[in-house]
């Protein structure tokens, strides 16, 4: 089985790097981020790298500038597809943790083994990082 863990290491780095083109490339076209008050649909690279430009301003105006992750769950759907529940931390400059929020994917194997992301549920972020925003 491709190495979730080592994929998702190299996802946090992108979002350590600030890097919204290179997160982005993580993503398969179409795909579909989830929280429990919408569903959005992104087309297009551009539309996704959109949408890690806006997250990367949120974790901004928080302070949040270093992000690990965790793979807590992987199971096996089908041939290709995988459904990950991911544990990831943030944390501000000088390495303090700001918050903690859960995330699951459904992730594709391609045809050279790699990992591409077709569905992000986002269980917590969204929460954590208005909580976090409040308390300012």
């Amino acid at each position: 089985m491709t190495d979730t863990q080592q994929f998702f290491a190299a996802f946090a780095e992108a979002y350590n790097e600030k890097d919204a083109e290179l997160i982005a490339a993580n993503y398969r076209q179409p795909c579909v981020m989830m929280s429990d008050d919408k569903k959005d649909v992104y087309s297009t690279e551009a539309e996704i790298t959109y949408y890690a430009e806006q997250l990367l301003q949120r974790f901004a105006e928080v302070g949040a500038v270093g992000h690990a992750a965790s793979v807590m769950h992987c199971l096996r759907m089908s041939e290709s597809v995988l459904f990950t529940q991911v544990r990831w931390e943030a944390s501000d400059a000088e390495g303090t943790r700001l918050f903690g929020c859960c995330v699951s994917y459904t992730i594709q194997v391609d045809a050279e083994g790699g990992l591409k992301i077709m569905m992000s549920l986002l269980d917590e972020e969204d929460k954590a990082l208005s909580e976090l925003k409040s308390n300012e």
